[in-house]
């Protein structure tokens, strides 16, 4: 298992790498409650076992969505197939918004909100951000070029 983490201006983005069959375990269920979101990039999880039975069986796959949090409980997820995710949440005690934008050609990223590259590679304000790499908020709505899924962060 590798985790790593991306600590940005307006969020904690975690970087997880599971192997197959191998379960991650997250028994706090107030960290569990303040995550936004988690955004499959290759293979899928599952949710293994969970203080709300209703949890159980879930499965994550790599469809190329963010999927909102609702598991505010203790929980532990186990990779079918080796499995690679990004999760979402706070860095501090600003409760904010996280949503996805796809970028194929141009768009417009919200005066206000920054954002975490998923995937791909964009171009914004003169500047290149790549997989992994957060473009902090601007004060206008800023037009971006390129290629990716964007996690938007306000």
């Amino acid at each position: 298992m590798l985790v790593k983490r991306y600590v940005t201006s307006m969020m904690n983005v975690d970087y997880v790498e599971l192997p197959a069959g191998e379960v991650l375990e997250t028994p706090d269920s107030a960290v569990n409650s303040r995550v936004y979101g988690t955004f499959v990039l290759s293979g899928e999880y599952v949710v293994s076992a969970s203080d709300g039975p209703q949890y159980v069986g879930r499965t994550y796959p790599s469809d190329g969505n963010l999927v909102p949090n609702d598991v505010a409980c203790g929980a532990a997820v186990k990779a079918q197939g080796d499995t690679t995710w990004l999760c979402f949440s706070p860095n501090d005690d600003v409760q904010r918004t996280v949503n996805q934008l796809d970028v194929a050609g141009t768009a417009t990223v919200p005066a206000d909100t920054g954002f975490f590259v998923a995937s791909g590679t964009v171009q914004a304000d003169g500047k290149t951000a790549n997989q992994f790499q957060f473009f902090r908020p601007r004060a206008i709505d800023t037009q971006v070029q390129g290629s990716g899924t964007l996690i938007l962060v306000r």
